[in-house]
């Protein structure tokens, strides 16, 4: 599979990877469905807010609460075959001219997916932010790219012996909501179209060594201009959130 688009009423995805022999259809059929389900939860959970009178997000409260949604997501996908933090062996840096070197660590996630034939999944997972001002142009921060270049690493240096089963495949995730920034509340609000989005996307596409860049748009309904306050500033600041993007880099590593 080379490059390919994938679009819904909200969702877009862009895969720029080709993968060979058994499980290639698989990851791909992965990603989109990850995609999908991921997409559900957060805009469940901001509806479900808002039942308080009081819009909130679950991606603003960071990495580790952001992780709800992507052990939902992952559950719905791999009908309950996964697994949070399980141990693995990661390789230890080491100028010494021994054998590779393993020391005990956590994995965020390993998961199985596929009926009849499977494959199986390590995972990490990073979060940071786009921001995108007035005129659409966006920042994707540098803590972002250095983010997914540690769940590259990460990725890459488990001990991969324990979880090769059959068709095993590596994939570090980044989260990156999307926020706008208002002088006031009552600012008009940035919407962006699926159109907008995917030329987001096809611009970020291969940013920090990634291969398959995806996002959905946030509901109008769910975009209203909230308040928080800067603690450094000292002062109320405003901001809303027109979508998530979520930047990829998947490796095979069996080579069947």
């Amino acid at each position: 599979l080379g490059v390919s688009a994938y679009m819904q009423m909200r969702t877009m995805l862009i895969i720029n990877k080709k993968f060979s022999g058994t499980g290639k259809k698989l990851i791909n059929d992965f990603i989109r469905s990850f995609h999908d389900e991921f997409e559900k939860f957060v805009i469940n959970y901001a509806k479900c807010s808002t039942l308080d009178d009081e819009l909130e997000h679950i991606f603003w409260f960071g990495e580790q609460q952001v992780k709800t949604a992507v052990t939902c997501a992952l559950c719905k996908v791999c009908k309950g075959h996964l697994m949070q933090e399980p141990v693995v062996y990661r390789k230890i840096n080491t100028e010494k001219k021994e054998e590779n070197q393993f020391a005990n660590g956590r994995l965020d996630y390993w998961c199985r997916y596929g009926s009849k034939t499977k494959i199986s999944i390590l995972i990490e997972v990073k979060h940071h932010w786009i921001s995108l001002d007035k005129n659409r142009k966006y920042v994707l921060y540098k803590e972002a790219e250095r983010r997914h270049a540690l769940a590259i690493r990460q990725i890459k240096s488990i001990k991969k012996d324990d979880y090769n089963i059959d068709n095993l495949y590596g994939a570090a995730l980044t989260i990156l909501p999307i926020f706008t920034r208002y002088n006031t509340s009552d600012d008009k609000l940035l919407l962006l179209n699926k159109n907008q989005l995917s030329e987001l996307c096809e611009e970020i596409l291969g940013t920090a060594n990634s291969n398959v860049c995806g996002g959905f748009l946030i509901p109008k309904e769910l975009q209203s201009i909230t308040t928080f306050y800067d603690e450094n500033a000292e002062k109320n600041k405003y901001q809303s959130f027109p979508g998530v993007i979520l930047i990829w880099t998947l490796y095979k590593f069996t080579r069947t």
